[in-house]
């Protein structure tokens, strides 16, 4: 809820208020929730007609979650049953009705309104045939201006994509008192063609122009310590502190995390260049594992020395043994000859035992896993369209919850629209 002033063509300033709200959804089978939606309602009009009676003039925009004629609703019950719904009825008493015979030229007072319990608020509120609208507050600003056309909705269910079709409700709403409609109010219309929600906006276009404050409200967010860019401390948020003096305890807080993270890159700093000054066969270099050890010169001299030793030893033994050699040379290599027959045949056997195992190995893997991720069965086609269905999952509490079946792929819509969904349904895993 705002405040605002708005000029007027003769320079006037108007006092506005501008109530932005969403009110409750809930279900006639939650009884509680449903008592608190219509106690909500009740609050809402309080206020805004004291607002109203206080001199002042209110806008109320938002979702308000209640269609209120038949012509908001893409497949109403019959009118009369229609109109019985407490939120319906509601919305009858709230906004000014232009078939009244009670007189208009003034706006009504409730001196009631300020002792008004909400608990004294009916759950089913009745109507007698015979009794006389009350003229309300405000108006209906899009259906004052658009009083006949049809298929005009604001919020359509995402799950049946049923805003292709156009199968919705009209729920949001811009209602302004009586007097502020008539003398400022120049349009009121809905924008379907905006997409990212499942509700579209709702716009309307006054004559005045909005003066600019000349001081930011006391509630401003502009003055909220969170939005001040400062870092907090955790205590902060379990201790009540006035906010001069949590402001000045930011700024010492900032200044104090300031100095610890100047020491902490100084030290930084100071390790990382000792670390550099590190530098030799020490340090762990990766390239060190790369190179060549070089010896030195001792063990370099040493080596040849022993060199040459063992070769003169090794000429000697080879002269004695040449002789030997020279006999069997010929039956070894006749030995070989059968050795590497066997060897090979033996390797041959083995390799293709191996991957015959390793085969179906992976074959019984690859079952496996098929039999776990096997995937789900077609789609069948649904009776209406012929077309394959798509699968959904009960949620809704009970005995089926969690069970799966299967729905025509296309958009919820009106029955007459043969683009529309068609009543197949089917279990899954039944036929």
């Amino acid at each position: 809820m705002t405040q605002h002033q708005l000029k007027t063509s003769d320079e006037k300033l108007l006092d506005v208020v501008i109530i932005n709200v969403y009110c409750p959804r809930a279900d006639r089978e939650n009884q509680e929730r449903f008592n608190y939606k219509l106690r909500f309602y009740e609050l809402l009009q309080l206020r805004a007609e004291a607002l109203v009676n206080a001199g002042r003039h209110v806008i109320i925009v938002g979702d308000i979650n209640a269609s209120h004629k038949p012509i908001d609703h893409c497949d109403p019950d019959v009118e009369r049953i229609f109109r019985l719904h407490p939120s319906r009825q509601w919305l009858d008493k709230f906004l000014y009705n232009s078939e009244s015979k009670a007189e208009v030229s003034q706006v009504p007072t409730n001196p009631k309104a300020e002792v008004l319990s909400l608990k004294q608020v009916p759950i089913s509120p009745t109507k007698s045939e015979h009794e006389v609208p009350t003229p309300g507050y405000f108006v209906d600003s899009f259906r004052s201006f658009h009083p006949d056309r049809k298929n005009a909705f604001t919020c359509w269910s995402t799950v049946t994509s049923a805003r292709q079709t156009n199968y919705g409700t009209r729920i949001d709403y811009i209602f302004a008192d009586k007097d502020l409609f008539h003398q400022q109010f120049v349009n009121c219309d809905i924008m379907p063609e905006v997409v990212g929600s499942d509700h579209c906006p709702v716009k309307a276009e006054v004559s005045g122009t909005c003066e600019a404050s000349s001081t930011y409200p006391a509630l401003c967010t502009k003055f909220m310590p969170e939005f001040l860019g400062k870092q907090q401390k955790l205590s902060s948020f379990f201790q009540k502190v006035s906010p001069s003096k949590h402001f000045s305890g930011l700024l010492a807080t900032d200044d104090k995390n300031v100095k610890k993270r100047s020491n902490t890159v100084d030290s930084s700093t100071t390790n990382k260049n000792k670390k550099k000054q590190k530098t030799g066969p020490s340090s762990g270099n990766l390239l060190n594992f790369f190179q060549r050890k070089t010896t030195t010169s001792s063990s370099m001299t040493s080596v040849p020395q022993k060199a040459e030793l063992e070769t003169s030893n090794i000429n000697k033994s080879s002269q004695d043994s040449n002789a030997m050699s020279n006999v069997t040379d010929k039956s070894d290599k006749q030995n070989i000859g059968t050795d590497e027959r066997d060897q090979c045949e033996t390797q041959c056997s083995s390799q293709e035992s191996s991957s015959n195992e390793k085969s179906d190995s992976k074959g019984q893997l690859s079952a496996g896993w098929k039999t776990l991720f096997k995937g789900l069965p077609p789609a069948p086609l649904c009776k209406g369209h012929k077309e394959p269905c798509v699968l959904r999952t009960v949620k809704k509490a009970g005995i089926n919850r969690g069970k799966r079946f299967y729905v025509c792929a296309k958009p919820e819509g009106h029955k007459s629209n043969p683009e529309a969904r068609c009543d197949h349904f089917e279990w899954m895993g039944k036929k």
